[in-house]
Formats: C-alpha cells, sequence, structure tokens
C-alpha cells in the first residue's frame, strides 16, 4: 500500500520553517501513522514541499508518501524526489520503486597495477596491430583505445 499527498500536517517542529507546530495535531497524526504500521519515503532532495508565497515565507512538509511493511519488503530500494513547484505551492514528488536494475555507467580508469602484469605489454601491442578499416588517424586512435579499454574490462 502506498498513500501519498498533501496531509496539511507536519510531524513534528523541524518539518515546519518557524518551528511553531500544535503538537496536539502532530501528535495525533504520527499516532495514526504508527497506528497503520506506515513509514514515511523521506525526501532527501528536499525539506519542505509547501509554502505560502508570502513577503516572509512559511514553508512545510507537507506532501509526503507514506508505505507499508509489505510494500516496503517487496520494494526495499523504493525511494522519493521533488520536482519543481512550476506555479504551484506544492513540490510533487516522484516514487522510484527501485525495480529498475540498469547499471550504472562507470566511467574507465587506469589502474596502474595493469602495468605492472607480465602480459601487459603483449596486449597492447595485439591491439595496436588489430587491423582496422579507418581511415582518419584520430578515428583509428579511438578505435584502438576503445578495444583496449573492452579488453582491459574483461
Amino acid at each position: 500500500m502506498v498513500i501519498g499527498g498533501d496531509y496539511n500536517l507536519v510531524r513534528n517542529q523541524r518539518e515546519k520553517s518557524h518551528g511553531m507546530v500544535d503538537h496536539c495535531w502532530a501528535n495525533a497524526f504520527n499516532h495514526w501513522i504508527n497506528s497503520w504500521g506506515l513509514t514515511e519515503l523521506k525526501n532527501p532532495s528536499r525539506s519542505y514541499t509547501w509554502f505560502n508565497n508570502q513577503d516572509n515565507p512559511i514553508m512545510a512538509a507537507l506532501d509526503r508518501v507514506l508505505v507499508n511493511t509489505p510494500f516496503d519488503h517487496l520494494y526495499p530500494l523504493a525511494s522519493v524526489k521533488s520536482v519543481s513547484r512550476a506555479g504551484s505551492d506544492h513540490a510533487p514528488l516522484i516514487i522510484n520503486f527501485g525495480t529498475n536494475n540498469t547499471p550504472k555507467h562507470s566511467p574507465f580508469r587506469f589502474e596502474k597495477w595493469w602495468l605492472l602484469q607480465p602480459d601487459f605489454p603483449e596486449l597492447i601491442r595485439k591491439i595496436w596491430e588489430t587491423p582496422c578499416c579507418l581511415d582518419n588517424p584520430m578515428d583509428v586512435w579511438q578505435f584502438k583505445v576503445r578495444l583496449l579499454r573492452k579488453k582491459l574490462r574483461g
């Protein structure tokens, strides 16, 4: 179960910019969350999701996403982020279920220990002697460097 939206309630003083909170309502809201066994997917990108558009603005964390334990077990990598308010006084929240298993591309890094491997000079020689159908010297260079990276990554 996922319950998300504008609750118009804060859970503690840190969720309001001026810190003035009706503790009776905050405690009741926390009690409701706990009684249903919900946990909040915290938004690490923004402390406050609402502000009142005044000269001396009041900001608060009113928008939130709450999940139950079965959801948390099914989607342990789920997270929330906020995006631009775009004309609203609320920041929209986007849920990432963490199910995209596409690995992030890591940049190639040359390892100094490769130079200590006895077969490394031979590997370099083989790659540089690999025939290439490209004519432009820069294209040939890039082809061979890419081939070297591919071989070194395994």
